[in-house]
């Protein structure tokens, strides 16, 4: 039973059900409500070990206590995951470029890849050219970039840089849950270049 859409009645009471819990159910997806003990501004006390963290933090040791493992990254799991499988073979100079300036073509105009091409490449990938691609996304060996006119330079940036909680088994995970044919629609939206552009 419900009431205007704002309540369930749930064990004989009218119970108000947020937006967050009334889309989780909508989508068929379970929604739990974690109780953490505040800690003061922006600080929640982990259950794990009982010291004062980021809400990220705390609601991952959480899940933790369940056998659980994972990262907050703010999208930069699936983003890299796209990157990964959009090249064959991904090139040196695109190892630490973020996979919205690739796709919005925010690149030098000589190694810009067209939206299609990429997504083509997505379409085709297979798991062998992904975890190599993930690899050297997450590796720190120097490279040398030749970017034209004798123009080179050493560089040892990498994914890890921006995400250091990303670990490489997720990107299998993820593509394996998620499966190619749902990431690949994730890459189509052309969302990719403006879903993280508030950051």
């Amino acid at each position: 039973m419900k009431f205007s859409g704002l309540c369930e009645w749930i064990g004989g009471l009218f119970l108000k059900i947020t937006p967050l819990a009334r889309a989780s159910k909508n989508l068929g997806i379970k929604h739990s409500q974690l109780n953490l003990k505040r800690a003061g501004p922006k600080l929640w006390v982990s259950p794990l070990d009982g010291v004062s963290k980021r809400i990220e933090d705390a609601v991952l040791d959480t899940y933790t206590l369940d056998g659980w493992k994972g990262s907050s990254a703010e999208g930069g799991l699936l983003l890299n995951l796209i990157k990964s499988l959009s090249f064959h073979t991904l090139p040196n100079h695109y190892r630490a470029t973020f996979v919205e300036a690739i796709y919005s073509g925010n690149v030098q105009q000589r190694f810009m890849v067209s939206l299609s091409d990429l997504l083509a490449q997505v379409a085709l990938s297979d798991k062998d050219s992904m975890c190599r691609n993930v690899d050297f996304m997450f590796s720190q060996h120097e490279v040398i970039e030749d970017w034209g006119d004798g123009i080179t330079f050493k560089n040892n940036m990498s994914a890890l840089h921006f995400f250091p909680t990303i670990e490489s088994w997720m990107f299998a995970d993820l593509l394996r849950s998620a499966g190619s044919e749902l990431i690949l629609q994730i890459a189509k939206t052309s969302e990719i270049p403006k879903c993280l552009s508030w950051m």
